[in-house]
Order: C-alpha cells, then sequence, then structure tokens
C-alpha cells in the first residue's frame, strides 16, 4: 500500500520545485545580462544575490525532506 506524504512534506516538495525554477529562470536572466555589450554590474549583482538566495533556501528544503525522508526509512524498516 503507499504511503500518503504528510502535507507539510507536500508542501516543501512544491517549494522546492518552484525554487529550483526559479533559480533555472534566474540564470537565463543572468546569461542574458552578461550577453550585453556592456552588462550592469548592480543589475547582475542582485541576480545573483537572488539567486544565491534560492540555493540556500533549496539546500535547507532538500536537508529536511532528506532527514524525513531517512527517519522515515528507519520506522519502516
Amino acid at each position: 500500500m503507499p504511503t500518503r506524504k504528510s502535507p507539510k512534506v507536500e508542501s516543501l516538495a512544491a517549494r522546492r520545485k518552484a525554487l529550483s525554477e526559479i533559480k533555472s529562470k534566474l540564470d537565463l536572466r543572468i546569461a542574458n545580462e552578461n550577453s550585453r555589450p556592456l552588462p550592469d554590474p548592480s543589475q547582475l549583482s542582485r541576480l545573483k544575490r537572488m539567486k544565491l538566495r534560492a540555493k540556500d533556501e533549496l539546500t535547507s528544503i532538500q536537508t529536511i525532506l532528506g532527514v524525513r525522508e531517512a527517519a522515515r526509512q528507519t520506522t519502516v524498516g
């Protein structure tokens, strides 16, 4: 019988997906800015900070989900 994920885990998984998409879009925006003849350093800095915040949050969520998954496996097995 398949196990059902808790609403918190589903919410974290949805946030993880959204953050991955945000990071991808920021990568594109950074690449576009870098491809301009005269990239705006302040814009690049802002975009890179946004990407770093998304990456940090993504890492935190992946850690939480990994810990939850490991705990679930030890109680099931």
